[in-house]
């Protein structure tokens, strides 16, 4: 990539930092407060089958690609939902075990799922800021992100959050 090119991507990300810098901000302070309070969550009921399931698709996944054959999930209604956001929580949460073994799986599927609030948070921003001003935009997105029923459940619902959270991507993103 030449040099001029590299020069004008850092100014474009500069000034979009720079015009909404408090969104980036909340979302910081949001992951700092995460990152200390996840360890107080404990294991839902369904957790198990989900973290099961999760690995169950990346199995099939790596299946296919071998050639062997592609089986059901059979434990209740989760081959109802689509395993994109477990086998990535599943591929994070073995990278953050394997980097830092004090971190449990259940804290770090946990802070996945927190994480992907924060994406909602800041789709949200965006889908508030086509329509209205930036601190009108940050308001209604600070006012979101510090709903107790949303902070508890981004740690404790994994099935929920993201869906909530990837659906206010797209919407962003597709307007």
């Amino acid at each position: 990539m030449p040099v001029r090119q590299r020069g004008s991507m850092m100014q474009a990300a500069r000034k979009t930092f720079g015009q909404h810098w408090p969104i980036f901000l909340l979302i910081i302070i949001n992951i700092v407060i995460g990152l200390v309070v996840v360890h107080n969550y404990g294991q839902s009921t369904d957790e198990p089958r989900i973290y099961r399931y999760a690995n169950h698709s990346l199995d099939n996944y790596y299946n296919l690609f071998l050639g062997y054959p592609i089986t059901d999930f059979k434990e209740g209604h989760l081959d109802l939902y689509g395993p994109a956001f477990f086998i990535a929580a599943g591929l994070f949460s073995c990278l953050i075990t394997a980097l830092l073994p004090v971190w449990s799986d259940i804290n770090v599927w946990h802070l996945a799922s927190f994480l992907a609030f924060q994406m909602g948070i800041i789709s949200l921003y965006f889908l508030a800021h086509r329509w209205m001003g930036k601190w009108a935009a940050f308001g209604g997105a600070l006012l979101f992100s510090t709903q107790p029923l949303f902070w508890g459940h981004a740690f404790i619902n994994p099935k929920d959050i993201p869906f909530m959270a990837f659906f206010l991507a797209s919407v962003s993103l597709g307007l």
